[in-house]
């Protein structure tokens, strides 16, 4: 084998050749036997002796002084006559033929492949920059065209999204090494990247996938918006998931979710860092593409909360009804308490809103369930053990009226809720993408839609029918203590049996909770809002509800910043890979700080991208080009708003939300 190619096999060979890191990445990879698409490396050397033959290194240093100015006309043009003086090298028949060689060796007499050629430079995929796409890669290449294509990789360093990206590297003294990779093409059915950690959040505890149709590169480029799925690392369950492009079509079946899952965290094992990676699924079959450090993990940063009032951020609504009252708020947060509850009374409409923590411990909850031997059979006779002994028990207990009874009363009507609790949709909203692959679970599931009925006529003739056993005691209560039900209705549930001892709740704090209350359990104890506290919680709530519905354009957060809220004057540039002269140009027009707004962003739109006080875009996920690059360079970034570009034009006043993802005209 020539000194300048090294098999991507060869671990050895590869790490004691200046090879770059992706190279080094995907021979670790394939030292540990993973899945990684045969291929070779061209070193670094090859690049030295061609470029010494042809003085390539001299006319970039005789060019330094023009690509340093600030002058991006003069920056265009230098880097585009680097560029050609690049393509316009000649490989000797030796190393044309040693390059063919190499590819002849790694195909089957009878398969004919088309190939990937990939930059490896020094400076990519390290810990602090990802160099992510500044480099160009290309698919589909014949065999015929590898050396034609190698040349091209070379001249990428001296792209303009390359130089923009950290020029003080490409015009150092000494040119950085620059390998190029050359693998087997693999046509994916579904392709995607995967953070080992989650990028949005920080939390190591679980992992993101995103996945497209077909090949990555939509994924990667984000010119699609992908399937995103969040698992839990510690069980692989999956834990939520946003549709993208695709429409509500679910991608990927667990099973290979949680086989990608394992593989990529034996992948951050391996390179004992948080890992970004790659892949592609071919029928049932996962390839590597591609593994490395993750540059860039920002937990998103909240607004600070002066009053220690909730964030309803942090919750997501389950229910919403008419009718419902305080007291029924408070029932609810002693029957519901494990799941971190919040309700919401305001003018005869009530809210009920569930943790975001506490819903991923429901669907890790269901599913171990629904997916136990025997497990839905143990809870439904527990249940009709429950309901048949308490149901004539408690109208005894109305008609005994004790504050002892009262009590037991209403924990038994605690025990109502929490055990039909189990049947609701955040235990089984995510346990059904399992149902196909686990038949416990779909039998489950389907008696869980028979039971549920049945449960649901005793808990309305406990609770919620007009003479359900609750407003017959309530009657009781009222005759005894002369209190009005309606203002009884407001009253917590301890406070009804203080009445007891002649405890009564003044008219002043009843008509405070009439008008409008707030209250919240954390599993242990409960706190109520009314008044101003409440009706400033109320409000804030109601604000975002109309921002959400106003909103001109609504996304994914991708990167928050420090700021809520960024006000700024629209640059709308779409990539244009059919005229990226013009596209160079709308950038040298693009005012520093204006709001970059695009179907997508691409290392082609690097320049506008580091002017972008933000970045909007209509396509692409939590993992696409746009979300990387703007929490590597700090910038916030809202991603797939769908018609952001169609809706907004150049000089508009707009105005992001990002704790929401919304902006809206100003």
């Amino acid at each position: 084998m020539n000194n300048y190619i090294v098999m991507l096999s060869n671990y050895r060979r590869i790490l004691g050749e200046d090879t770059g890191g992706k190279a080094c990445g995907l021979a670790q990879l394939l030292q540990a036997k993973f899945n990684v698409p045969d291929g070779f490396v061209i070193t670094s050397e090859l690049q030295q002796i061609v470029f010494d033959r042809h003085s390539i290194l001299d006319l970039i240093k005789n060019e330094i002084d023009k690509i340093r100015s600030n002058n991006f006309a003069e920056i265009s043009n230098t880097a585009k006559r680097i560029r050609n003086s690049i393509l316009n090298v000649k490989f000797t028949y030796e190393e044309l033929a040693a390059i063919n060689n190499t590819i002849r060796d790694i195909i089957s007499t009878n398969d004919k492949y088309t190939y990937a050629v990939r930059s490896s430079g020094s400076v990519e995929d390290g810990f602090l920059n990802s160099w992510a796409g500044q480099f160009d890669s290309f698919l589909d290449v014949r065999d015929e065209d590898v050396p034609t294509y190698i040349k091209h990789c070379w001249a990428s360093m001296f792209g303009l999204r390359a130089i923009q990206y950290n020029s003080d590297i490409l015009i150092n003294k000494k040119l950085p090494s620059f390998s190029v990779i050359i693998q087997k093409m693999i046509y994916g059915d579904i392709s995607g990247i995967a953070f080992s950690v989650d990028p949005i959040t920080g939390d190591a505890s679980n992992i993101r996938i995103e996945a497209v149709a077909g090949t990555g590169v939509k994924a990667v480029g984000g010119q699609e918006t992908p399937y995103s799925v969040v698992l839990a690392r510690e069980d692989g369950l999956i834990l939520k998931r946003i549709f993208g492009s695709q429409g509500r079509v679910e991608l990927i079946q667990p099973s290979i979710l949680r086989e990608l899952m394992d593989i990529v965290l034996k992948i951050e094992t391996l390179f004992n860092t948080p890992i970004d990676v790659e892949w592609t699924i071919t029928g049932s079959k996962i390839h590597i593409l591609q593994a490395r450090p993750i540059t860039a993990s920002q937990k998103l940063q909240k607004k600070n909360d002066t009053n220690s009032l909730p964030d309803i951020l942090d919750y997501q609504m389950t229910f919403k009804v008419t009718g419902l009252g305080f007291m029924f708020a408070d029932l609810l947060c002693h029957g519901f308490g494990y799941l971190h509850p919040l309700f919401i009374c305001n003018k005869g409409e009530f809210l009920q809103y569930f943790t975001n923590e506490r819903m991923e411990y429901a669907a890790r909850f269901g599913h171990r369930w629904l997916s136990t031997p025997g497990g839905f059979e143990e809870y439904k006779q527990e249940f009709i053990i429950f309901h048949n002994k308490s149901f004539e028990y408690m109208k005894m207990l109305i008609e005994n009226i004790l504050a002892d009874n009262v009590r037991i009363f209403y924990e038994l009507l605690y025990q109502y809720f929490i055990r039909y609790s189990k049947m609701d949709f955040q235990f089984t909203n995510l346990t059904f993408l399992y149902a196909k692959e686990n038949h416990i679970i779909a039998e489950s599931l389907n008696n869980i839609s028979v039971f549920k009925d049945i449960a649901r006529i005793w808990v309305n003739a406990v609770s919620i029918n007009d003479d359900c056993l609750l407003n017959r005691l309530l009657s009781n209560l009222s005759e005894k203590f002369k209190v009005s039900i309606e203002d009884m209705q407001n009253y917590k549930i301890s406070e009804i049996v203080n009445l007891f001892d002649n405890e009564y709740v003044s008219y002043e704090e009843l008509n405070l909770r009439k008008d409008a209350s707030v209250a919240m359990s954390n599993g242990y104890n409960i706190k109520y809002y009314t008044g101003e506290l409440a009706n400033t919680f109320i409000s804030r709530v109601k604000a975002i509800y109309e921002s959400q519905a106003s909103a001109d354009i609504i996304g994914q957060v991708a990167n928050r910043g420090e700021m809520q809220y960024i006000t700024g004057t629209v640059r709308l540039i779409n990539v244009d890979y059919g005229n990226l002269e013009q596209m160079e140009k709308e950038m040298l027009n693009m005012n520093q700080s204006e709001i970059l707004v695009s179907e997508f962003t691409s290392p082609e739109l690097m320049i506008a991208c580091k002017k972008a006080k933000a970045i909007i875009t209509d396509l692409g996920g939590m993992l696409s080009h746009a979300a990387i690059v703007s929490r590597e360079m700090g910038i916030p970034c809202i991603v797939g708003t769908e018609h952001a570009s169609r809706s907004f034009k150049n000089g508009d006043n707009i105005r992001i939300d990002l704790d929401l993802g919304t902006v809206k005209i100003i």
